[in-house]
């Protein structure tokens, strides 16, 4: 079980996006937000620091740096 995830993400495009997480130590976790709020890339990243590339949604060169510490 990930007690916590840390990332990093810098696209092509020059946006980065860096958060820190800590899900739920209940067994329940939930993730909402407003659209556009980086949900899915929270999932991916945590798909990310399991999985590594093959995990990603887009083409590797969609992301110029990912940075993941869980």
């Amino acid at each position: 079980m990930m007690k916590s995830l840390s990332y990093s993400v810098t696209f092509s495009n020059g946006r980065t996006i860096a958060r820190e997480l800590a899900p739920s130590t209940s067994g329940t976790t939930l993730i909402n937000g407003k659209n556009e709020a980086g949900k899915s890339l929270n999932l991916e990243m945590f798909a990310y620091a399991l999985f590594g590339s093959d995990a990603l949604r887009g083409a590797s060169s969609d992301y110029k740096r990912i940075k993941v510490s869980a």
